[in-house]
């Protein structure tokens, strides 16, 4: 009886969990993120500056930012899983 209870604990405890909010990791302290793009590896810059955690599918991010290549900023606004 208690092997049950247990089995039935745990599987409870993994049908109703929930991922965290972790919003504010995606906007990494108001820092960009650095990286390269193409083959020919052209730096970018990747500024969030808002990240909400959608209500419906908490594993889905709506982020919005500024993207800079070749010193030319541009807005984006993307969802990210």
């Amino acid at each position: 009886m208690k092997n049950i209870l247990i089995v039935f604990t745990l599987f409870s405890t993994f049908a109703f969990s929930q991922m965290p909010n972790v919003s504010n990791v995606w906007m990494n302290n108001s820092q960009p993120y650095l990286g390269t793009i193409s083959a020919e590896k052209m730096p970018i810059k990747v500024k969030i500056i808002t990240s909400d955690q959608d209500k419906k599918n908490d594993q889905e991010y709506f982020v919005s930012g500024f993207s800079c290549r070749n010193n030319q900023y541009q807005v984006r606004r993307q969802t990210q899983n």
